[in-house]
């Protein structure tokens, strides 16, 4: 693979490759998705919590050949795999990570979010305005058809779509990030770890925080790590206290796109929100995502 392509285009995701003659029963006790009733043509979301229904663990599953192959952040391939691995038990299951790699293209189309094809090599999802491509060999497409990793980013992030990473996993239960919305939970299924609270506080409960996309222009500021900054709703210094968590973002073209994760009364009062660092404030734009008609991305 190019240096260009590696860099600038393949996408932080792990592929999974689950196999074995239980391996739809295992998954389906163990996610907040149904696998069971799962086919070739369509992908679904799914989360994996654990008992306190926070999200060990989101991404994308399909089925290829009676296998399902997973798509989750790079940097929690690992874990997801040791948890999961723990409950195989007698199951005849086998998890493996595979050496595929993704990238993010617009040429590739076909209807609807999450509909799938695949061949002997490469696998094809429609995501936001494109599609994920998963393969072992990234001659099939031309260099200038393939989308940064920055652009990515920002097609998610517009449209409410996320990985839990190494950085947030086990901190929010899916309805904070409106992944319930997604499609991402399955209420009607059976047992899962979590699933208790998840479906309290759906039916309950009241979601005290949610997701929104923000932006703003960056033209006088240099975001060099956003770590560094928080999200206030004052311009004064002597109070910094975070009323949001940042779960994505990227930079692109002079602006800067936001996920966050915020507590609904400030969105519910209308306040202003800003992006803050050393004296600094950003004013944000923001929005709550429309994702209510996710088929139509």
């Amino acid at each position: 693979m190019s240096s260009l392509l590696s860099t600038n285009y393949q996408l932080p995701l792990a592929i999974i490759h689950v196999s074995g003659l239980d391996s739809k029963q295992f998954l389906h006790s163990q996610l907040t998705q149904s696998i069971i009733d799962i086919d070739n043509t369509k992908a679904k979301l799914f989360g994996y919590c654990n008992n306190k229904g926070r999200l060990i663990a989101n991404g994308v599953l399909f089925n290829k050949n009676e296998d399902i192959y997973i798509l989750i952040d790079n940097t929690i391939a690992d874990s997801f795999i040791k948890k999961l691995s723990m409950f195989i038990l007698r199951s005849k299951v086998k998890i493996q990570l595979t050496s595929k790699q993704s990238f993010y293209t617009k040429t590739l189309h076909l209807s609807n979010f999450l509909d799938i094809q695949t061949n002997e090599n490469n696998f094809c999802i429609i995501w936001n305005k494109g599609a994920l491509l998963i393969t072992d060999d990234i001659q099939p497409i031309e260099l200038q058809e393939y989308v940064s990793v920055d652009e990515y980013k920002k097609d998610n992030i517009e449209h409410g779509l996320f990985f839990i990473n190494s950085n947030n996993t086990q901190e929010y239960i899916p309805q904070m990030l409106n992944f319930e919305v997604l499609g991402g939970v399955n209420f009607k299924k059976g047992c899962y770890p979590g699933q208790e609270i998840v479906a309290r506080s759906q039916y309950l409960g009241k979601i005290k925080k949610t997701s929104i996309f923000c932006e703003a222009n960056i033209d006088e500021i240099n975001i060099d790590n956003i770590n560094n900054y928080k999200i206030t709703n004052t311009q004064d210094n002597n109070i910094q206290e975070c009323i949001a968590d940042i779960i994505e973002y990227s930079i692109l073209d002079n602006k800067i796109y936001l996920l966050l994760c915020i507590r609904t009364e400030y969105i519910n009062s209308g306040q202003n929100i800003y992006l803050y660092n050393n004296g600094k404030f950003l004013t944000l734009n923001y929005k709550l995502i429309a994702i209510a008609n996710v088929d139509n991305i």
